[in-house]
């Protein structure tokens, strides 16, 4: 399972300046300087040649297809471990729930808490896509609700069993890294682009859409350099990582474009459930238009 691996420090709020209280559209960075809602062409408008494999993506308008060997869908007891997103140390007295759906709604199919060593034991499926959600007591401050969707767990020496959890401390210098507001009920999207060897992939553009297709007025996309947030990084870098902040709660579809030199086209999508005052994290791969990529290690041998 791949993770998120960015180092937030008050520091770079610091040493990117910029104003976290500011308001309105964000004049310092974004191509969109005027009032009104954001368009397509605000967010994309990169003209770089991408770097990264993108030769798996169909051409005629059809999604990327796998053939899972559904001997491999098993379940049984597995043990994580909850890592704080910013220092990777692991987390003790976190709550893990787990939604074997892929959808983080409702009663959760399975729940633990870490220990001190921030391992917990849990039952989850095999070669199935899950979402999943680290907390700890809102009373203390301690974390922000973290959610990560389409997580697949490979079977055998393959299984990768490390969980995000985002501070609160991360969560709140987020504005000051980027020189964006964070609204508050909106969500925070992060994710990382791969192409099609499931490689990171540079000058990628990402576009965040509600249900209805439409860009939400508020929301702005940044991205990394060497994985820290850049508020002047206009693509992805070669860190192929992209933040989505002031995201409306409910379903949103993060899309990944390019440019061919002729047009920018859309190399591949991801559906992530935006939670209000959270971190949920959605991975975008080349070829695919729901965020279900299953590893090598799940599909039927040919």
């Amino acid at each position: 399972m791949t993770r998120i691996a960015c180092v937030l420090t008050i520091a770079l709020a610091a040493c990117n300046g910029g104003d976290p209280t500011e308001t309105g559209t964000d004049t310092d960075t974004d191509t969109n300087t005027t009032t009104g809602p954001t368009t397509f062409e605000d967010l994309v408008n990169t003209t770089d040649t991408p770097v990264g494999v993108l030769t798996c993506v169909p051409t005629d308008g059809t999604w990327l297809t796998q053939t899972v060997d559904t001997a491999l869908q098993t379940s049984g007891p597995q043990t994580l471990t909850v890592l704080d997103f910013e220092s990777d140390v692991p987390l003790a007295e976190a709550t893990v729930d787990v939604w074997y759906g892929d959808d983080a709604t409702g009663i959760p199919d399975a729940s633990a808490v870490s220990d001190d060593a921030g391992e917990v034991s849990v039952t989850v499926p095999t070669c199935e896509p899950i979402s999943y959600k680290t907390w700890t007591d809102p009373e203390l401050d301690i974390t922000r609700d973290t959610y990560e969707a389409h997580q697949i767990f490979a079977p055998g020496a393959a299984f990768d069993g490390s969980l995000n959890s985002v501070s609160d401390l991360t969560y709140k210098i987020i504005p000051g890294l980027l020189g964006v507001p964070i609204q508050p009920g909106m969500g925070i999207i992060a994710g990382t682009v791969f192409g099609c060897d499931d490689e990171k992939v540079e000058h990628a553009e990402v576009v965040v859409k509600n249900a209805d297709g439409t860009i939400p007025p508020d929301l702005r996309v940044k991205f990394f350099v060497n994985k820290f947030p850049n508020r002047d990084q206009q693509d992805t870098s070669p860190d192929g990582l992209w933040v989505a902040v002031n995201v409306p709660p409910g379903l949103v579809t993060a899309e990944a474009y390019t440019w061919n030199g002729t047009d920018h086209v859309v190399q591949g999508k991801t559906v992530v459930r935006s939670f209000p005052d959270s971190i949920n994290i959605g991975n975008i791969y080349a070829g695919f238009d729901t965020g279900v990529k299953y590893p090598a290690e799940c599909l039927l041998a040919n």
